[in-house]
């Protein structure tokens, strides 16, 4: 036998700072770095993709 399915509402796309506390989740801001199509969370990856895609240029 399968499970039943439940309806779940979707979730909300935007609450206030307000609304959010009140569930307990605190709203950060986040830093990314693109690199091209890439994005990357450390900085210090997207130099690794830099410093690759300038070998990969003077080799070939």
């Amino acid at each position: 036998m399968s499970e039943p399915s439940v309806l779940v509402p979707p979730a909300p796309t935007e609450l206030s700072d307000s609304e959010l506390a009140e569930l307990g989740i605190t709203r950060v801001a986040a830093e990314f770095f693109e690199v091209g199509p890439y994005r990357y969370s450390k900085l210090v990856d997207a130099i690794a993709q830099v410093q690759r895609q300038h070998r990969t240029a003077s080799v070939g």
